[in-house]
């Protein structure tokens, strides 16, 4: 599978971690780490130049929800696939992302061939 520029963005280092150490295990680049919605979208105003972000929904600060509003609203990270991570999704999460353009939704504890699947889609295989 080629590389694809990664960032994870989870309040849990321990989530980040496994969540790195898989897609590594897969050939990806994880190239920004964040710990929650408003430090994601401080970091991709820096360097947008992401093919995927894996985004966790419930966090402090800025939710998951609220930070795919504002990367989907501007200009510089609207075309990022963002997919959702989490262990908590409600109805009203999934409906609330998908109308902002999510790109796909992932249960927590990572699945490794569920995220092999989605990182195929991504790279549209």
């Amino acid at each position: 599978m080629n590389s694809l520029r990664v960032a994870v963005c989870d309040d849990s280092m321990l989530v980040r971690k496994k969540l790195k150490g898989s897609l590594e295990e897969l050939g990806m680049s994880v190239v920004i780490e964040a710990t929650d919605g408003s430090d994601i979208v401080e970091k991709l105003k820096e360097t947008s130049d992401i093919d995927v972000l894996f985004l966790d929904i419930v966090m402090p600060n800025k939710t998951g929800i609220e930070a795919l509003e504002e990367l989907k609203s501007n200009e510089k990270t609207k075309d990022i696939n963002v997919v959702m991570v989490t262990s908590v999704g409600t109805s009203k999460h999934v409906k609330e992302a998908v109308k902002l353009g999510v790109f796909d939704f992932m249960q927590k504890p990572v699945d490794i061939n569920v995220l092999r699947t989605i990182l195929e889609r991504v790279k549209g295989e």
